[in-house]
């Protein structure tokens, strides 16, 4: 497997966290423009509460710019130290896809149950990716 195909999962990744960011930004100017919240709230986003579709988004956008950090700079290691393996790209695959679905199900029904599922998933996928890494590490000290 060339250890070219480490880098979609994460182009992937970017993809998503940019079409969130997107709708976020059309929502916010779909709510300015309808006069849901006050004209000051921009400056701070403080001074009322804002509508709930708009703090899902919010909310989702945050998150893809919390774990997934994390597997950005797991990706960027790997490739510094030259310690490609193919098991990186299925794991990697398997964190993209739980991150996706963990947006879906937050700017959809955001069924706290099913968001927490994708979410956790996400998480152990990423652990078994710094135990592989780290294993790496240690077996070549």
């Amino acid at each position: 497997m060339n250890p070219l195909h480490l880098l979609l999962p994460p182009l992937l990744l970017v993809g998503l966290t940019l079409v969130v960011m997107v709708m976020l930004a059309l929502k916010k100017r779909t709510v300015a423009k309808q006069g849901l919240l006050p004209r000051g709230f921009f400056k701070l986003n403080s001074g009322a509460e804002i509508p709930a579709e708009m703090a899902q988004l919010s909310n989702n956008y945050d998150n893809l710019l919390a774990l997934p950090m994390v597997f950005y700079a797991l990706i960027g290691l790997v490739y510094a130290a030259d310690l490609f393996q193919p098991a990186y790209v299925v794991l990697a695959w398997l964190f993209v896809a739980c991150r996706y679905l963990h947006s879906y199900v937050h700017i959809t029904s955001n069924r706290v149950k099913w968001r927490y599922r994708t979410f956790m998933w996400s998480f152990v996928t990423l652990a078994c990716m710094w135990l592989l890494l780290l294993g790496q590490v240690i077996s070549r000290l």
